[in-house]
């Protein structure tokens, strides 16, 4: 284990305390939560948090439940510590507690009414001076569902078959011996806003209101058009879950979930954009994310490497020259591999920090780079479906992207699995697949690389099946499937329905249903935002707008 030591002091951003891809059991006693303020941190999972002056710790908790505190360590003496209802914009101080010591040491289970806190998701912790060492800081509360969703874009077993039998997916293959695993049955328009916003509402496009990436106006869609709600707004308020949602299609501008969010839009580093805090509840998350994103950046040219054998410059357009094939290369690379790893790269790296820091009951991530390495570099993969001879040295260059980009993934989910709770239900799929298609009449006949209708689900947890490939599901099964995991029913108007083969034991009876969770709050009028530029370019490099 390598060990790391950072110290924040002043007004420095906040430092999210937790393990970054490493196993993280509950014995080990992980001191939990976001922290601002002077601090420092002494290791890979942390373990212990000292206190070199005044500090902030914000933690997650149900709606509705006391609040019960687990915390010890050491201190030089008898310390206060003041915890605060976070909900409003200045901070209500509704209990304060001493950390009492013997012989330098405190142990206290801390207690505040749930009728003292109100409605309020997020808890403050406030410590006014140093000298305290935390060892441990838990959140103690009943045990709840814990699901994780990876939604992986155009993920397809045409892909990932030769790679599992290959032994390139390990994790997959983990996943998929330890559950149960088949296709999953997209919907037309074959385009992602619509589709992932009909995996997370059980409702089609005309029901939802998003029919693809932009508007009637032209300008892109944005979650303020979602016109039914999705599921982690209804397990928040149905089921009084914690949830978290990092980089899912039409997030932005961000809902005050019952937890955590980080939208399809927060990737983009602009510092002073006055609408940058609508990628952020609490927004206090921009403070830690964007360092994130601006170390992936500082890092993701030379990490390109593990894709191509490339060698990609971020200096590309002062360097070269257009004509140049170096130039050329560079300029595919940039906007459909390069962006999109910085940006799936940020999404995994601040997700697993914040799953880890605040266990979310619900935590859903939606990842883009296997789409658009697919749709740029399907025929240097499988040259052999190209109408015309691909060039040698391009099939030599990119061939292995798409492969290496599911092996990103892989590892990813690895990630993931290895920082879940026990008893963790891991759910991954794909909006769509991905094949060669045949397009065009007569003469003008042409193989193009296209959305199919086919994806990819794999489901694995306590009470799924185990080991065997399940039958073809729909992506309206989702959200009625994820809505049973937590004990509510699915809605009438939800076009799917509980898929119950795949569950072990299935229900003795058909799931109940209610008639609605209702309806969003929508404006249908167009918003842009600083990152929209960015996104275009990326868009229609791939072909999705003009």
């Amino acid at each position: 284990m390598v060990s790391v030591s950072r110290r924040l002091s002043g007004r420095a951003a906040l430092l999210l305390l937790s393990s970054l891809g490493m196993a993280c059991a509950r014995e080990d006693r992980p001191v939990r939560g976001l922290w601002s303020g002077s601090v420092e941190t002494d290791g890979v999972p942390v373990s212990r948090a000292t206190l070199s002056g005044a500090a902030q710790c914000r933690l997650l908790r149900h709606r509705g439940q006391d609040l019960e505190l687990r915390i010890a360590g050491t201190s030089p003496g008898p310390a206060q510590v003041r915890i605060s209802d976070l909900a409003t914009g200045a901070p209500r101080v509704v209990a304060t507690e001493t950390l009492a010591e013997r012989a330098g040491a405190f142990a206290r289970e801390l207690r505040v009414a749930a009728a003292t806190l109100g409605a309020t998701d997020w808890v403050g912790l406030g410590f006014d001076r140093g000298g305290i060492v935390i060892e441990s800081l838990e959140v103690v509360e009943a045990d709840r569902p814990r699901v994780i969703v990876l939604g992986l874009d155009a993920l397809t077993w045409r892909v990932l078959d030769p790679l599992l039998a290959a032994g390139r997916l390990p994790h997959f293959q983990a996943l998929l011996r330890a559950g149960v695993a088949g296709r999953l049955k997209s919907v037309q328009p074959l385009l992602s806003p619509a589709i992932w916003t009909t995996i997370a509402t059980g409702q089609g496009h005309g029901a939802h209101g998003i029919h693809g990436f932009v508007d009637d106006a032209g300008k892109l869609v944005h979650s303020g058009q979602v016109k039914t709600k999705r599921i982690w707004e209804i397990v928040g308020e149905h089921a009084g879950a914690t949830v978290g949602v990092s980089g899912w299609f039409v997030t932005w501008p961000v809902d005050a979930v019952t937890g955590f969010m980080l939208s399809d839009r927060a990737t983009s580093v602009t510092p002073g954009d006055r609408e940058r805090p609508l990628s952020f509840h609490p927004a206090a998350l921009q403070d830690a994310f964007d360092p994130i994103v601006r170390e992936r950046q500082r890092r993701s040219v030379a990490e390109l490497a593990r894709f191509t054998p490339f060698p990609f410059e971020a200096g590309w357009r002062e360097r070269l020259k257009p004509g140049d094939p170096a130039y050329e290369r560079s300029a595919s690379l940039d906007p459909v591999l390069l962006r999109v790893f910085q940006r799936d790269s940020s999404l995994v790296e601040g997700g697993l920090q914040l799953l880890q820091a605040l266990e979310p009951d619900l935590f859903l991530t939606y990842l883009r780079g296997s789409d658009h390495a697919q749709h740029a570099f399907w025929f240097e993969r499988a040259p052999q479906d190209a109408l015309t001879p691909v060039d040698p040295e391009n099939q030599r260059l990119f061939g292995g992207i798409i492969d290496n980009y599911y092996v990103y993934l892989d590892e990813a989910l690895g990630r993931f699995m290895s920082v879940a709770p026990r008893d963790t239900v891991f759910l991954v799929l794909s909006d769509h697949g991905f094949r060669t298609e045949v397009v065009g009449n007569g003469p003008e006949r042409r193989p193009a690389a296209r959305h199919e209708l086919e994806g990819v689900y794999a489901v694995s947890g306590p009470g799924f099946r185990r080991g065997v490939r399940g039958p073809e599901l729909s992506v309206f099964d989702v959200a009625p499937l994820l809505l049973h995991l937590y004990g509510l029913p699915a809605a009438r108007d939800m076009r799917g329905r509980v898929p119950v083969e795949l569950l072990d034991p299935p229900p003795a009876a058909e799931p109940a249903r209610i008639d609605s969770y209702g309806r969003r709050a929508t404006s249908g009028s167009s918003r842009e935002s600083a990152a929209d530029a960015d996104i275009v370019e990326q868009l229609k490099a791939l072909g999705y707008i003009q």
